[in-house]
């Protein structure tokens, strides 16, 4: 069993910037990618009060991305449930991608694209 967990580090790491975020999220290091997205979780929930509206729009991009990259499973997996948790489409990266998506996690793409739209945001 593997246990992920986050610290200041990561922290300071999404409080900087987009660029920092990016700097990991397309690095070779898993392990920090999986901290940074756990971390990533504790921002992007309202409940927790933290306020990353300058590094949204982008952020929804790069979890994208995350999930059409060259990532493990389990990596990708977290940045879905990501953008499932605390975001709305449209998905343009991931729709663009259908075609390259891992079996294992296309039903949750294709259900993120079909669902998790504006009009759906509006009901």
């Amino acid at each position: 069993m593997s246990y992920t967990s986050y610290s200041d580090d990561e922290k300071a790491i999404v409080r900087s910037g987009i660029k920092s975020v990016r700097a990991v999220l397309e690095g070779s290091d898993t392990a920090a990618k999986s901290r940074l997205l756990l971390c990533l979780d504790w921002f992007m929930d309202p409940y927790f009060g933290q306020d990353i509206s300058a590094i949204n729009d982008e952020l929804v991009e790069l979890l994208q991305e995350v999930v059409t990259s060259d990532n493990p499973v389990y990596v990708k997996e977290q940045a879905i449930q990501l953008l499932m948790d605390y975001t709305w489409g449209p998905y343009p990266i991931l729709e663009s991608h259908l075609d390259t998506i891992d079996e294992e996690i296309l039903p949750d793409v294709k259900y993120i694209i079909a669902e998790y739209t504006p009009e759906n945001k509006a009901k």
